[in-house]
């Protein structure tokens, strides 16, 4: 259990977060998180939020609470994976709802953000959350699932020498439309080698593809991943 896998709980929709069996923080920004969440038959990218900056200071404000349009950062590549929401407060009934950039920005003008706390980076205390609790929250959590039926290839785009290109997972779709996700500034383990995560989840991703039916599974990228898990048993 951490804080990150409460906060999946917390913001999302609960049948977006049924059967998680691994999460990754892709980015990291002032008042938000890319987060890649794996489950057998799917992933799903999703943008969190959180309502401190990174202080020691526990009783620090909010931040910037008059001003929510601060959260609409700029998340490059991850951009394309931020068209549907993830939030509580979706559809249920509806596979997608889809948000324009127009949608994203009345929603934040209408609203409060109500960002998530991750109490080890933002100095969260009890106090501080009932007041926050107590706020009109917008609920919107931008993101998208893929469905690993829906996969027809898995590469590594590795960067070449002297290039600023991040490494990345690119995913072939029905239809040939390519996403990729950027690993350049994925928050790892020290001893955690980005390439060796990149290996693993296309190995994983191109055994799925090539037996239809199969549920991925990832024992062998979690221990990768939690190293010192290993060390500990």
């Amino acid at each position: 259990w951490s804080d990150l896998e409460a906060e999946l709980l917390r913001q999302c929709n609960e049948r977006h977060t049924i059967g998680v069996q691994e999460a990754l923080v892709l980015q990291d920004q002032p008042s938000s998180r890319i987060v890649l969440v794996l489950f057998s038959e799917r992933l799903l990218i999703v943008r969190l939020r959180y309502p401190y900056p990174r202080t020691s200071t526990a009783t620090e404000s909010p931040r910037n609470s008059n001003n929510p349009l601060e959260d609409l950062e700029s998340h490059g590549e991850f951009d394309e994976w931020l068209s549907e929401n993830m939030g509580r407060d979706s559809n249920i009934q509806a596979p997608k709802q889809t948000l324009t950039s127009k949608s994203m920005t009345a929603l934040a003008k209408s609203s409060f953000s109500f960002r998530s706390s991750f109490s080890t980076l933002a100095g969260w205390d009890p106090e501080a959350s009932a007041i926050l609790q107590s706020q009109p929250s917008d609920r919107t959590v931008p993101g998208r699932a893929l469905w690993f039926d829906e996969l027809r290839a898995v590469r590594v785009r590795a960067p070449e020498r002297g290039s600023s290109t991040e490494p990345a997972l690119v995913l072939t779709e029905d239809g040939g439309v390519e996403r990729t996700l950027p690993f350049g500034s994925a928050i790892l383990g020290e001893s955690v080698d980005v390439k060796e995560v990149l290996a693993h989840l296309t190995k994983e991703l191109r055994s799925v593809i090539a037996h239809p039916g199969r549920k991925a599974h990832w024992d062998i990228l979690h221990r990768a991943l939690h190293p010192d898990e290993e060390d500990r048993r």
